[in-house]
Order: C-alpha cells, then structure tokens, then sequence
C-alpha cells in the first residue's frame, strides 16, 4: 500500500512539473508589445547562401542587408534595404516600419521576375505587381482582412525582436504575396548554445519558424541563430520540399 501511495505521489509531482513547464503559446500582431524591436540598433551585414547536398556545401548566393532606424523614442522608424543575388535571380527590396511592434508602412522590391508595390494600413494590404516574366502584365493587389498583418520581408526580424526565453512557442500573420496573401506562421525558441561569430565565443539562441500549407502540413522551416548580446543573425537555415539552404554572416 505504502509503495502504491509512493508512485501515487511521484507520478503527480511529475503531472505538475510538466504542467509547470508547458507554456501558452504567445500570439502576436504588428505593433504588439511582446516585441522587443525598440532594442535593435543599425546595421550592415553581409551573408552567404550555400545549398546542402549530401552533406555537401555549394555557394549559391548572398545579401546585402542595412538596417537604419530614424527618430526616437516609440516613434522611430526603421528602413531595411536588401540586395540579394540567388543564382541568376537578382532582388532590390526596400521596406519602412514603424520600430515599436515592427508596423510595417510598406515594402518596395525589384526582382528579375516581378516588381512588387505593397502598402500596409492596419488590416488593410494594397498595392499592385508587374510581372516582367509575362509581358509586364499589372496585377493590382487588395487584401482585407480581420487582423493587421506583418510583413514578410521582416520574418527575420521579428525573430531578432523576440525574448530570448527557451520554450516560448509563438504565432504571427504575415502577408506573403507568393503565398496568395495572409499567412499564419508559428515558431518556437528551442534553446541556446556557444558558437563562434568572427572569432569570438557567444551565445546564440536557436528560433525555428514554421510555414505551414491549408492543410496544416509543414512546408518551410527556418531555423536561427541569433546572437544573444547585439540580437545579430548569426546563421539561417531554410528546409523546404526542394531541398536545404544555409545562410551564414560573412566574415570579413
């Protein structure tokens, strides 16, 4: 009886522990406070793009990425410009945010395929895009819907912005136009470890995104490496039904 009340006790003791230990997960939209973007600083990065086969490194591509806030207070804004070649791919994006949240105001990008315009106003997405690939054909684009979106061209900033708090699992939409408009990503913080940045040992935490399909199947994850002390990309790494690309910062 004694030894039945023992397993009783230990198996309850460890109900709660695990209990203790499951977190909610943490819903946010643009402007939310459980963003911590007032604490990123400007920057200029560069990386490479290297497609893994086999076990087998091959560089594909790289990024330019700038980042620089303007103003203060909760009133900064922060404008990103991105030159990224992939293969025979070129693309120019430019895109403003409000800082606080990251509120995007709206995202410019020329590609060797397509032009894209996007303004965003709360839940409201509009804009047009230019299809150079057939005939210069002009879409114009309009999405309305129930909650305020993010822009994607800022997933890895949010990422950057997050509370580096182990376990945390977290869920956003997104505007994708590729993807026909909103999309609801979700992620989680899987931990952190010692790496080397440049030299130097630091502590990065690991963030894993997830895109998923209507279906609710997986078809994207990227997982991050952020450098815990300046919140600088470390490492990318994107694993889709085509294959696994790794982006790593240039070291110069």
């Amino acid at each position: 009886m004694k030894t039945c009340i023992t397993a009783a006790l230990i198996f309850l003791f460890l109900t709660c522990q695990l209990a203790a230990q499951k977190k909610d997960t943490v819903l946010f939209v643009p402007g939310a406070n459980q963003l911590q973007s007032l604490l990123l600083s400007d920057y200029t990065n560069k990386y490479d793009f290297f497609s893994v086969k086999d076990g087998a490194e091959t560089l594909t591509g790289s990024l330019e990425d700038n980042f620089t806030t303007y103003g203060t207070g909760k009133n900064k804004q922060a404008l990103r410009t991105c030159r990224i070649v992939f293969g025979t791919n070129t693309i120019l994006d430019s895109g403003l945010c409000e800082l606080n949240g990251l509120k995007p105001v709206y995202h410019r990008s020329v590609q060797t395929k397509k032009i894209l315009h996007l303004d965003f106003s709360n839940n409201i997405v509009s804009g047009d895009v230019v299809l150079l690939s057939d005939d210069n054909k002009k879409e114009q684009i309009h999405c309305e819907t129930a909650v305020p979106l993010f822009d994607s061209y800022y997933e890895d900033i949010i990422a950057k912005s997050l509370k580096f708090e182990p376990g945390t699992v977290f869920r956003f939409p997104e505007y994708i136009y590729e993807r026909g408009g909103i999309v609801w990503s979700w992620g989680e913080i899987t931990g952190s470890a010692e790496m080397n940045d440049a030299g130097n040992k630091i502590t990065a935490c690991t963030i894993r995104f997830y895109e998923t399909n209507p279906a609710k199947e997986i078809i994207r994850t990227t997982v991050y490496q952020v450098n815990e002390q300046n919140r600088e990309i470390i490492s990318r790494e994107y694993v889709t039904a085509n294959g696994r690309t790794v982006m790593r910062k240039r070291v110069v």
